[in-house]
């Protein structure tokens, strides 16, 4: 598995970067009626993932190895590459589509 630990100037400015356009959703769907709700539960949602995305010290950007089902070598889907390491993480094989957990070795 590798991954990363950006520092805190990193996540300060992804997580800015996503409060940002949660603020111009809000811009943008305020004066329109009804929709002004889109706008306002976007920025929560967002605010909600750059808390997140400034909580998370350590992220995984990728898993490699070999599936105990059918023996295939390969790279794992493990998120696009700003998952928070928490373990055991949930994927599945690109070959046989079998779920599979991963743990640290």
């Amino acid at each position: 598995m590798e991954y990363s630990e950006p520092s805190l100037g990193q996540r300060l400015r992804k997580a800015g970067k996503l409060v940002l356009l949660g603020m111009v959703a809000v811009v943008v769907f305020l004066p329109i009626p009804l929709m002004h709700l889109v706008g306002v539960l976007g920025f929560l949602v967002l605010s909600g993932l750059a808390v997140h995305r400034l909580r998370s010290r350590e992220v995984l950007k990728g898993a490699h190895g070999r599936c105990p089902a059918c023996g295939t070598e390969g790279s794992y889907y493990v998120g696009f590459g700003s998952q928070r390491m928490k373990f055991p993480i949930t994927t599945s094989c690109p070959a046989c589509h079998i779920g599979l957990e991963l743990e640290p070795v």
